[in-house]
């Protein structure tokens, strides 16, 4: 029970992490959409099923919300309407469909229309002639009105809510029916009855013989809405099945009732008994999150040019792209598999505690495997006669590309030449441009002159950059900065940081590590995003070079291209540069950086003034006894003149390199230059804070992103601090106190260094661990009892510090 706890209590944390602020100076978890964490490249849109976008391959894949957006149904019933009684189709529809029904009744029971006399439908209506049809409507707007929940209020009496109601509109249109001679009216009226029928105004029974003598057959749209209920009111489970899948194929807007209530299991039975019913296959095609192609096979062998068959490839294509691209591209683990795992693991309790993660790099090659038995398979049936040729080619293509066989790609794109539809040109180029960077040599200028050329094309074809304002999950496309992002690698394997760094900026896309905030539009000058490339691949030589690309008066096609719209200052640069030199400790360096920098730069940006330390940099303050300090060393945030008081500490050390009270101040600067310090921004734009709770959605937290995981020994295991300690306490002979001091800090170090050390472990990537260590106790307290116990550091330790006590 303990373990299904402790489950239950890791499932609610990621669902919680999905949904908390992110913080530009912490690494808390951003506020994402689930589908964010997911490489997609290859269009959705290639599967040409607009009404049925929601069940594109995503994490929210279980439910359809409109199948109809187009209003396909909507318009075709209007098209009957005008063929009986006239009318412009936009006047049809707004009295169908943009009309309530308690404003039609009103004005039907008091011959008020004059708000809506310029109607020419409603004109038709009116006509003596057309009676019958506007007693129709207003039939039809009754039971509209009582089918949502509520009564009519134009009949007299207390109807209980609905169901008396119901009971009373089946009765009228039993009576209008068996007046009515008009065809047409005589199956509308028919489809009305069916569906009170259904809704409990009358017997179940009689519903079938409705249908079956006045719809069943006909080429309607009330004989495909009537469809879906009479296909419910089937005692029998496989009849039933097989007439909503007929109903899903005849009708756009029941689609969403009908996949959404379809059972797995029903749609197994079904094909058990009925193999070759297409809707079927296709329909448990998109209810299945893993490897489909055994559905593609079956549907593609009874019906090979069926019209939703290319929806199950592009998903299956997403899938790939999920599993294999997400991880080595986006770094993210798929978030689909992740959730489907991490569900299993809270209902099994026999499953091992091992982390995902573990299992997603374990199955890495068998996905690639499996990629390329879709891709031989769609080899296997492509046909310039099929209609669906240009997709499959397009897929067989990403395929290869995909796996860096992009040679093969680009003989498959040669072979199609898609110009008149945008989403195949689109694709088209997607993929070439995927080859080009990959295979071509991208430092030429002529190759970049194409890059640049080939995405002016893309964004001519409607690719853009999401609105970090207006951000819609369902309507965002992300291929052009999932594109720029890859060409951005590209380049950074090149080592050319430049064009790496401007090409990540520009894709402003979600990848695992402490990048700033992608909310963020392309006019911010100050924010982390816009250095957080160079400041965690860069060189202090990088930057320079930066600041003159930045001033260059002439620049290529290309260069304008990956130029921000808006530069931030050059103070923002340099200060990079300056981070960059304090990791390596060349503090000489980094003050003279600083001093070509307005010296209110950081008292008037970024979170500077909010975490630079005001307190003498080489002090352990309030850490140890007899140290606090107040805070006037600095008064405003000035990384100039920590800097001065670094580089006058290092140049003493020089001149009295044997001299214990300096070698301690080095330390306390070293200590406080690391992460449990005061002075962390020195070196770096996050702290690191809240670490290790994201591993389990994949999260790279900030502390072990690429930048921290180089200098980790001196920011997160103080061994440049404990050096310095080390040597002070070689140094400090006679001087207990001053080794008492030495003595403290390095327990502080030993500690930070501990913390760290059973994080990774409790989060090692393999195994979960949810035991917790008791307090650390470094063994360093044990030396400063033993060797300085009688010091006055001691006593006092002895009495304020919980942990020395």
């Amino acid at each position: 029970m303990k373990t299904s706890y402790k489950r239950l209590l890791q499932i609610i944390s990621i669902l919680l992490l999905l949904f908390l602020p992110w913080m530009r100076t912490w690494s808390c978890g951003p506020d994402y959409f689930s589908d964010d964490y997911r490489f997609v490249l290859f269009q959705p849109e290639l599967s040409r099923a607009p009404g049925l976008s929601d069940l594109r391959y995503n994490i929210h894949m279980s439910v359809l919300k409109d199948s109809d957006p187009q209003k396909k149904d909507y318009q075709r019933n209007c098209r009957e309407w005008q063929q009986q009684v006239g009318g412009t189709i936009p006047d049809i529809y707004n009295i169908q469909y943009g009309m309530e029904p308690d404003e039609f009744l009103y004005a039907y029971r008091h011959a008020k229309w004059d708000h809506i006399k310029d109607n020419s439908f409603l004109h038709a209506l009116l006509q003596p002639a057309n009676k019958p049809m506007l007693d129709y409507m207003a039939f039809a707007k009754q039971v509209e009105f009582n089918q949502f929940g509520e009564y009519d209020p134009w009949q007299t009496g207390n109807d209980n809510g609905g169901q008396e109601q119901t009971k009373v509109l089946l009765r009228l249109g039993k009576l209008a029916f068996a007046k009515t001679t008009n065809p047409f009216l005589k199956e509308r009226y028919a489809f009305q009855l069916v569906k009170l029928n259904y809704y409990g105004g009358g017997n179940w029974d009689s519903l079938p013989g409705l249908y079956d003598t006045y719809l069943k057959g006909h080429k309607t749209i009330v004989a495909d809405w009537g469809l879906l209920y009479y296909a419910l009111c089937k005692q029998d489970k496989v009849t039933s099945t097989k007439l909503l899948c007929e109903t899903f194929e005849r009708s756009e807007e029941k689609k969403t009732y009908i996949y959404n209530t379809l059972a797995s299991k029903d749609l197994d039975t079904l094909l058990q008994q009925y193999p070759k019913i297409p809707v079927a296959w296709f329909i448990k095609g998109l209810k299945q999150p893993g490897r489909g192609l055994s559905i593609i096979q079956s549907l593609h062998r009874v019906a090979p040019q069926y019209q939703y068959l290319p929806m199950l490839v592009v998903r299956e294509v997403n899938k790939l792209e999920d599993w294999i691209m997400s991880p080595t591209v986006l770094g993210f683990n798929s978030s689909v598999k992740l959730n489907e795992y991490d569900v299993k693991r809270f209902y099994n309790s026999d499953m091992p505690d091992t982390t995902y993660d573990y299992y997603a790099k374990k199955n890495l090659l068998k996905d690639q495997a499996y990629m390329r038995t879709v891709r031989s398979y769609l080899e296997s049936i492509l046909s310039k006669s099929d209609s669906n040729h240009v997709v499959y080619a397009l897929a067989i293509a990403h395929l290869y590309n995909m796996d860096g066989e992009y040679a093969k790609a680009i003989d498959y794109l040669n072979d199609i030449h898609p110009r008149k539809n945008s989403f195949y040109r689109r694709q088209w180029i997607t993929e070439q441009l995927i080859a080009i960077m990959h295979a071509a040599d991208i430092s030429s200028s002529a190759v970049k002159a194409d890059l640049s050329k080939q995405v002016k094309e893309l964004m001519a074809l409607g690719a853009t950059f999401p609105d970090p304002n207006n951000y819609d999950e369902n309507a965002e496309d992300r291929s052009l900065p999932l594109l720029l992002l890859m060409m951005s690698q590209q380049y950074q394997k090149q080592k050319d940081a430049i064009t790496a760094g401007l090409l990540f900026e520009k894709a402003n896309i979600l990848v695992n590590g402490y990048y700033g905030s992608n909310y963020e539009d392309d006019t911010t000058q100050i924010s982390y995003h816009k250095i957080a490339y160079f400041d965690q691949y860069g060189t202090p030589a990088d930057i320079d070079r930066l600041i003159q690309f930045k001033h260059a008066k002439h620049k290529t096609a290309f260069e304008k291209f990956i130029s921000p719209g808006v530069w931030s200052p050059d103070d923002f640069y340099k200060d990079v540069k300056l981070s960059l030199l304090v990791r390596q400790q060349r503090f000489k360096e980094a003050l003279g950086v600083a001093e070509e920098m307005d010296a209110y730069f950081w008292r008037d940006n970024y979170a500077y003034s909010g975490y630079l330390p005001d307190k003498y940099i080489g002090s352990a303050d309030f850490l140890v006894p007899g140290e606090t300090l107040k805070n006037d060393a600095y008064p405003f945030a000035d990384k100039r003149g920590i800097l001065r008081d670094i580089v006058a500490l290092s140049d003493s050390l020089k001149q009295f390199p044997q001299n214990a009270a300096l070698y301690y101040k080095m330390g306390n600067v070293l200590y406080n230059l690391s992460y449990g310090g005061r002075g962390w921004m020195l070196a770096n734009y996050g702290k690191g804070e809240h670490t290790g709770y994201y591993y389990n959605i994949g999260w790279d937290e900030y502390e072990h992103s690429a930048l921290n995981r180089r200098y980790q020994a001196a920011y997160y295991r103080c061994e440049a601090a404990m050096n310095m300690y080390r040597k002070a306490l070689v140094y400090g002979g006679s001087q207990k106190e001053l080794c008492a001091k030495v003595l403290l800090m390095m327990s502080v170090c030993d500690k930070d260094r501990n913390a760290y050390v059973i994080k990774r472990q409790n989060w090692s990537g393999t195994i979960y661990k949810y035991e917790r260590e008791g307090p650390y106790h470094s063994t360093y307290l044990d030396v400063l009892k033993k060797k300085y116990g009688g010091t006055e550091v001691y006593a006092e330790a002895v009495t304020n510090c919980p942990d020395v006590k």
